[in-house]
């Protein structure tokens, strides 16, 4: 109706009328035509918004303030419905992140055509992931994590050529990565972790060269590193922890100098660790490789990583000396290196990692002494050398360690005494001694550890009565004193008895009880 008052009116102007005239007929129909398919595509928007509320109980969500299916809503009131923005009508984002969806995903979802981020995480979906999820031609974001789903990872997820991340993990996904996510060029986040996935990982996957994180961890993948994974030189993470991946670590992982973060624990991986490991300046947060069966020497190249904070190589089959270059690595604060085959003397270059705080060196072939430099080591929490063939005395310096938590020496051929600085470990919960030559009588100075839970200093050779003051361990659980060589027992007073009687679990004579070939104790 206005558009023919317009050209009414326009008979007053004959030299513009026509040319304008002809302009409103033409450009009527066009946006008549554009008018028309933003209803269309709202409508078709509209329905599939219904049938995602339908099939997740939306009656039970968290939140579902404004989804009224009453009407095809206008444009400006789609945006007003929870978890839903749009663009000229369209929905361009669904956020329903933790908010009791229960049920599955819809095949309907895959007709949002201007979708661009997908949030249903950390709800309660089930089922499979549609496979009309590949039509979502404009989707970036696809984050479906801390689900329940089952099935496959449908391989149409390889047409959704702008996915720029995919979050799959902490569900229960099974079969194998399809190679098509291999063609998704502008993925920079994938996140599978914490499924039942299996088969290999597909080489397909180095073809994702705008990649940052990958996070497979957790799943039941087999087969090798596949070569292809050095052509990801913009990758920050790779978590393959905790599968069943077999054959070397490749050398090629070298080439990843923009990661911070490398978890290959877990596996049954082979080999050594190549050299080509110390090109990894940038690794920042963990090198786990633990629980593996490698083999050969600790690269002397690891001491290059001097932003690296966390280093574990636990549990392998690791020989050779602690290269004396981890002293480089300032940053570290934990190193596991238990449950090898390690030998050599423990490298005075440990003392300059101040920063450390936890220190597990247990289970090796380690000998010589405790180097007096962890004195130096104020940050430390966590001192495990059990199980080594470390010999002479416990440096007094040990007693600088104010933070000390737990202290495990036993299985050693440690002698000499207690050192009486051990008393200024205020902090100290777990002491154990157990299994080595020390001699002399305990120090009343350990009955200053008023945290102290458990206490084990069996099989010694350690003389005497406990000190009285022991009976101020008032939090004691455990407390072994016994052993075929210790002349060491309880002295019969009542009031240490009571204390003795308090204790949990408690292993060792009393003086009464106790007779040596030169009389009993005294």
């Amino acid at each position: 109706m206005q558009i023919s008052v317009i050209i009414h009116n326009l008979e007053l102007f004959p030299r513009i009328a026509g040319v304008l005239k002809h302009c409103l007929v033409a450009v009527f129909p066009v946006m008549l035509m554009a008018h028309l398919a933003i209803g269309q595509g709202l409508e078709m928007d509209y329905r599939s918004l219904e049938a995602l509320y339908a099939a997740t109980n939306g009656d039970s969500w968290t939140n579902n303030d404004n989804w009224d299916f009453t009407a095809v809503p206008g444009e400006d009131e789609l945006g007003s419905w929870y978890g839903i923005t749009q663009v000229s009508g369209r929905v361009d984002q669904i956020l329903l992140s933790e908010n009791n969806l229960i049920g599955i995903i819809p095949a309907e979802i895959g007709n949002l055509q201007q979708l661009q981020i997908l949030y249903l995480d950390r709800n309660s979906l089930t089922n499979s992931i549609p496979a009309e999820i590949g039509n979502l031609q404009q989707l970036k974001e696809l984050i479906l994590l801390n689900n329940s789903l089952t099935g496959s990872i449908p391989s149409e997820i390889g047409k959704i050529r702008r996915l720029e991340r995919l979050s799959l993990q902490g569900n229960m996904l099974t079969g194998s990565i399809p190679p098509e996510i291999g063609d998704l060029q502008h993925l920079e986040i994938i996140e599978l972790d914490g499924n039942m996935l299996t088969g290999p990982i597909p080489p397909e996957i180095g073809n994702l060269q705008q990649l940052q994180g990958l996070g497979l961890d957790g799943n039941s993948l087999t087969g090798v590193i596949p070569p292809e994974i050095g052509n990801l030189q913009q990758l920050q993470g790779l978590s393959l922890g905790g599968n069943s991946l077999t054959g070397v670590i490749p050398p090629e992982i070298g080439n990843l100098q923009q990661l911070q973060e490398l978890t290959l624990g877990g596996n049954s991986l082979t080999g050594v660790i190549p050299p080509e490991i110390g090109n990894l300046r940038q690794l920042q947060t963990i090198l786990y490789m633990n629980d593996n069966f490698l083999t050969g020497v600790i690269p002397p190249e690891i001491g290059n990583l001097q932003q690296l904070q966390e280093l574990s190589l636990s549990r392998n089959s690791l020989t050779g000396v602690i290269p004396p270059e981890i002293g480089n690595l300032q940053q570290l604060r934990r190193i596991d290196l238990d449950d090898n085959s390690l030998t050599g003397v423990i490298p005075t270059e440990i003392g300059n990692l101040t920063q450390l705080e936890i220190l597990i060196l247990a289970g090796n072939s380690l000998t010589g002494q405790i180097p007096s430099g962890i004195g130096s080591i104020q940050q430390l929490q966590y001192l495990d050398l059990a199980g080594n063939s470390l010999t002479g005395v416990i440096p007094a310096e040990i007693g600088n360690l104010q933070q000390l938590w737990r202290l495990d020496l036993p299985r050693n051929a440690l002698t000499g005494s207690i050192p009486t600085e051990i008393g200024n470990l205020h902090k100290l919960q777990h002491l154990n001694l157990f299994l080595n030559d020390f001699t002399g009588s305990v120090p009343p100075e350990i009955g200053s550890l008023q945290q102290l839970q458990r206490l084990d200093l069996s099989y010694n050779a350690l003389t005497g009565e406990l000190p009285p003051s022991l009976i101020q361990l008032d939090q004691l659980e455990i407390f072994a004193f016994h052993g075929s060589e210790q002349h060491l027992c309880a002295p019969e007073d009542a009031t240490f008895q009571t204390w003795l009687d308090s204790i949990q679990e408690v292993g060792g004579p009393n003086c009464g009880e106790l007779q040596f070939e030169d009389g009993p104790v005294t």
